[in-house]
């Protein structure tokens, strides 16, 4: 009788391990059965319930071809001997042996079957093996069929449930596939049971883990999992998707890739594809969920304690930390874990802050010092990984707390201090601040950790943003990238770039539009920095929409952000570009907004005078001059070229060009060095002030010099700030100048940015999303309701509102809705608005 090759003909009914089941048709497998055995032999291997033995019976049953069993330690000894001599001496088709090859001793009668075939060529041979006989066996001219090949598919799963009349619709086959994997005997657990029941629920689901994981008991007790292997597959379960790495420091054989390929064919596991290539291991997860539950029943607490405690120790001196505390968080190993995080607390600082923090602060009264440096850094330094730079109060008094009740000379001293200094930096006391800075980096040791020197440096530019020293918080800033250099932290080493070009854009020095390295990931500090670094050069060159846009980027502000500083200059950054989108008013409530969040916040003198002098600005483009003046008054006199500069341009305004002399005069140059590269907003206020005096030639003068420096160093605010009517007058005076071709080629691009002012100062530049939203609100005035017609969450709406009331300057759903209507965005007599 010829082996089929073809099983379309006929359906092929293989039955699952349970003998209440009907037989399911699987041709697949029909196919590659006859066409192994056709062609020399066939190996079939993979646990206890993967379905070896149904396999052959059902192929039998279809074929009509015998099947005999073969056990035992030699041939003659064998069961199925006597079956096999009479059928091979009795007939003239093709016979089938197959051999169930539980471990070594099966040798000898793998051998003698061997040569009983060379001399029946009638005869084929199938080897069922389980896993440890899978490990590397070859057996020549034979095709494998493995655990991974016998699993069913999502169809054939749907197919069985309606041959059971078991209630699976296909969304639960899907379900059975994901938690079984397909395999067999966990499918045919489900599926019984949903026919006995006559439903089918979760608890039919999970029925499949008991399965599963008796099926790989089953296998340890027939030798197909060694049993000093069975340990090693319980503590498998302690990680969710193992890399190789890690299979490697459970199992610790030379290659972990050859136990995740056996684990894979045996139907165990999948393997998935990791970071850069690097693939891991998922067990089946009604498999791994029953070997956890016998994992907490057959290890005693305080071997499966130690077993956990010693995974841990390994993951991070293996460097993953991260899945270090994953086990810990999980298994809570408690006081074992300071031992552990120990020799690694400077690692914790390429973490996200909410891990470190979570992990340590059960255990931070017997923490070591170091530890404790490692909370606190994760919980208020803005460079750590993951930090969102928002800083509450509570976690600033536990940091203090915490730092006061350490040893001071204990390491990482410098650390500690620098820390200590920070919390400084947020209560407003710089000067402390400066102090702590100055005792850190006396105690740096002579070789220190690159990232601890750089996190050092980094808070003190900080520190020095925030007193408006942005010289030396530059320097600090390249001090701190040369420290970390190619391998250094990537939070850090991101926001450094970040703050480096904001710190240079402000220092005027011209910058690329886009950072050279990597984009900063969404809601962290150097996200924030990138983008107000952006406002601020798009502002100073009148690309208002493009500033809007990136302004609309930053996140609601708390109030809690570190340094005041950046808070001090966003609020800078959105009335300047209210003011050139013709929105003065609405930048004022900018001002209030921020204003309101840092009230009763200690601000430095820099922090506070950019604030005051940004509001007398403002109020002096809404006609309010008389409020300007006394805004800048209660700061007392004017100290620094920028607060001289606004309190001209109030006076100016005030009509009293005379006081505006007086306060300029001592800081213009002399007529031999004219050639010196003075600031172009200097220059352009001084012109202004001359011209009310009625001094044209030192008016031309100085305009004339300000538009050549403005030419070589892009600066165009100087000439729009105090207004699109003064900004004509300029540009109109100053063509009558003899100029030379790059400055006459800078009075055309402000024409330009003047015509595209005009038209952005007929919207607030809102986001489009936000235009919908203010529109809402002339549907509803409450929030869950306009959530309910824009199909997001009300926290959703609440974020939008604030950020439309901040840039409208309003306070109120009518406030708001005022403003739109004055500003041409909505129709006030509009009856619907279309979401």
């Amino acid at each position: 009788m010829p082996l089929p090759t073809d099983g379309a003909s006929e359906p092929l009914r293989v039955r699952v391990p349970s003998g209440s089941l009907p037989l399911l048709h699987r041709p697949r497998l029909l196919r590659r059965v006859s066409s192994a055995l056709a062609n020399g032999g066939l190996v079939v291997s993979g646990l206890y319930g993967s379905g070896k033995e149904t396999l052959l019976l059902s192929w039998q049953q279809h074929t009509g071809v015998p099947v005999v069993w073969m056990e035992g330690w030699s041939l003659t000894e064998a069961s199925g001997w006597p079956e096999l001599q009479e059928r091979l001496e009795g007939g003239s088709g093709p016979v089938v042996a197959a051999v169930r090859v539980s471990d070594r001793e099966s040798a000898d009668l793998e051998r003698e079957l061997a040569e009983l075939r060379r001399r029946q060529r009638r005869l084929r041979l199938v080897h069922v093996v389980g896993l440890r006989a899978s490990l590397g066996r070859t057996i020549d001219r034979a095709a494998r069929i493995t655990a991974r090949d016998l699993v069913f598919t999502r169809e054939e799963i749907a197919a069985l449930a309606r041959l059971a009349e078991a209630p699976l619709t296909d969304a639960d086959a899907d379900a059975v596939l994901a938690d079984t994997g397909g395999y067999p005997l966990g499918v045919s657990a489900v599926i019984g049971l949903a026919s006995e029941r006559g439903r089918y629920d979760g608890d039919v689901l999970r029925a499949s883990t008991d399965a599963l994981a008796t099926a790989a008991a089953a296998a340890v007790a027939e030798g197909s999992i060694p049993a000093q292997a069975w340990r090693r597959m319980l503590l498998t379960t302690l990680l969710e998707a193992p890399s190789l790495a890690q299979l490697g420091l459970i199992w610790d054989p030379e290659s972990p890739a050859a136990v995740a390929r056996v684990l894979e064919s045996a139907g165990l596991a999948t393997l998935l594809d990791g970071p850069a290539g690097e693939a891991r291991l998922r067990l089946i997860p009604s498999l791994r969920t029953g070997l956890r539950r016998r994992l907490a029943v057959e290890m005693p607490a305080r071997q499966l304690r130690t077993a956990v405690v010693d995974l841990v120790r390994r993951l991070a001196t293996q460097g993953e930390l991260a899945e270090a505390l994953a086990v810990e968080a999980e298994h809570d190993i408690g006081s074992d874990l300071l031992e552990v995080l120990a020799p690694h607390w400077n690692d914790l600082a390429r973490l996200p802050a909410e891990v470190v923090t979570a992990t340590l602060r059960p255990v931070l009264r017997q923490a070591a010092p170091e530890l404790v440096t490692a909370y606190v850094r994760a919980t208020i330094d803005v460079t750590h990984t993951g930090h969102s730079a928002s800083v509450p109060e509570v976690d600033r008094r536990r940091s203090r707390a915490l730092l006061e009740a350490t040893d001071p000379d204990a390491e990482p001293a410098a650390l500690r201090l620098t820390l200590l200094a920070a919390l400084a930096r947020m209560a407003g006391d710089h000067r402390s601040a400066d102090a702590w800075h100055a005792r850190a980096h006396d105690r740096l040791p002579a070789t220190p950790i690159p990232d601890v020197l750089a996190t050092v440096r980094m808070q003190t530019a900080l520190t020095a943003l925030g007193e408006g020293d942005l010289a030396r918080a530059g320097d600090m800033v390249a001090q701190a990238q040369e420290a970390l250099g190619a391998e250094g932290d990537p939070a850090t080493t991101v926001l450094a770039a970040e703050l480096d070009i904001l710190l240079q854009g402000y220092l005027g020095q011209r910058h690329a539009a886009t950072s050279p390295h990597h984009p900063p990931a969404p809601g962290t500090p150097a996200a924030a920095v990138r983008d107000l670094g952006e406002a601020a050069r798009l502002i100073a060159q009148l690309e208002v929409a493009g500033a809007w846009q990136a302004l609309a980027r930053l996140p609601v502000a708390t109030g809690n952000e570190d340094p005041a500083a950046l808070l001090a200059l966003r609020a800078q950054a959105e009335a300047m570009a209210h003011l050139l989108s013709g929105t003065a008013t609405a930048g004022l409530g900018s001002l209030d907004v921020i204003d309101a969040l840092l009230d009763g916040r200690p601000l430095s003198p820099f922090e506070a005078t950019l604030l005051r002098n940004t509001r007398a600005e403002m109020l002096v483009a809404v006609g309010e001059a008389e409020a300007a003046l006394t805004v800048l008054e209660e700061g007392g006199p004017a100290a620094g070229l920028v607060s001289v500069l606004v309190r001209c341009v109030v006076l100016l305004a005030l009509g009293r060009a005379e006081a505006a002399a007086e306060l300029v005069e001592p800081m213009l140059p002399s007529s031999s060095t004219w050639a010196s590269n003075y600031p172009t907003w200097m220059l352009v206020v001084s012109a202004l002030v001359f011209d009310e005096l009625g001094d044209d030639d030192r008016a031309d003068l100085l305009l004339g010099r300000g538009v050549a420096i403005a030419s070589r160093s892009g600066a165009m605010l100087p000439f729009a700030r105090q207004g699109a009517q003064r900004m004509t007058q300029l540009i109109e005076r100053a063509r009558q100048l003899r100029l030379d071709p790059p400055s006459r080629a800078l009075l055309d691009r402000l024409e330009e940015a003047r015509e595209r002012m005009r038209l952005s100062s007929l919207q607030a530049r809102l986001s489009d999303r936000e235009l919908v939203v203010l529109r809402g609100l002339q549907e509803t005035d409450t929030t869950r309701t306009l959530a309910a017609m824009l199909h997001v969450s009300p926290n959703t709406v609440k974020s939008q509102l604030q950020s439309i009331y901040r840039k409208l300057g309003a306070s109120t759903r009518q406030e708001a809705l005022r403003a739109a209507t004055m500003l041409g965005l909505i129709d006030e007599s509009a009856p619907s608005v279309e979401l």
